[in-house]
């Protein structure tokens, strides 16, 4: 298989606080970036606390767009895990993370007999990380397919169970097709000149 070229290049102010550990951003910037490569979509992460410019995971590509995530640590009454808010149908810049809900369905959540809140704490903190990586991952794609709405299926649907947060395979995290041919034309409408 031929590798895809990135159509565009998304650069995500990480500016995360509470009680996420290293290990968890870590699977989430994989995770979420590992998601979107298929697409065309290249994900460089920037931590808030330093300057951006210096960051030398994007080998000097630029970044195409800048978004920011942050993480709300609020509980939801409508069972949401992320947000992106919309005004007069146009996306905010900014990815909201519910952390405090997605670890406590995570940690609750089983791979088969194993209780994902008794795995030692790095295997812990990668799961919970990518649990945080496919909803940042479902975020991202409201803000670049412009869609406040869900579709029924893939990465855009409304819920997620806790096996589409920690299960190992990622099939059910792809695009639809009429997601994906959006995406496609969102993308060469922004790199024609």
């Amino acid at each position: 298989m031929e590798p895809v070229h990135a159509a565009i290049h998304v650069g995500i102010i990480l500016a995360l606080s509470g009680s996420i550990t290293d290990g968890q951003i870590r699977a989430l910037e994989t995770e979420a970036a590992a998601v979107w490569r298929p697409y065309g979509v290249d994900v460089a992460w920037f931590n808030a606390n330093a300057d951006c410019n210096a960051d030398d995971r994007m080998s000097g590509t630029p970044v195409d767009r800048m978004l920011r995530l942050v993480a709300d640590a609020g509980e939801t009454s409508n069972g949401a895990l992320g947000a992106v808010r919309f005004e007069k149908g146009i996306p905010d810049d900014t990815i909201h993370l519910l952390y405090a809900p997605l670890t406590r369905i995570v940690l609750e959540s089983s791979i088969g007999s194993w209780s994902i809140g008794l795995l030692a704490p790095s295997l812990r903190d990668r799961m919970v990380g990518q649990a945080f990586g496919r909803v940042v991952a479902h975020e991202l794609g409201h803000i670049l397919l412009g869609l406040p709405s869900h579709d029924k299926s893939g990465l855009m649907r409304s819920r997620f169970d806790s096996v589409d947060l920690v299960g190992w395979d990622s099939d059910r995290l792809k695009l639809s097709k009429p997601d994906a041919h959006r995406l496609a034309e969102r993308l060469r409408v922004l790199a024609s000149p």
